[in-house]
């Protein structure tokens, strides 16, 4: 179990595949609701999926 000075879990995936980018939000226990965390967390999968050129 992770302590109290571990990194928060991530919220987010992003999977590119056959040249799609996915970005998968992973939070189904809270309903995928936003929060500061995962709201930073979009903002920097769509820059990488945005900077990826094997990602369309």
């Amino acid at each position: 179990m992770p302590g109290p000075a571990s990194a928060p879990e991530k919220t987010v995936r992003i999977e590119v595949e056959e040249g799609v980018g996915s970005i998968v939000l992973c939070r189904a226990a809270e309903y995928n609701t936003i929060t500061p965390q995962l709201r930073d967390e979009l903002a920097t999968a769509v820059d990488a999926l945005d900077a990826d050129p094997a990602a369309r």
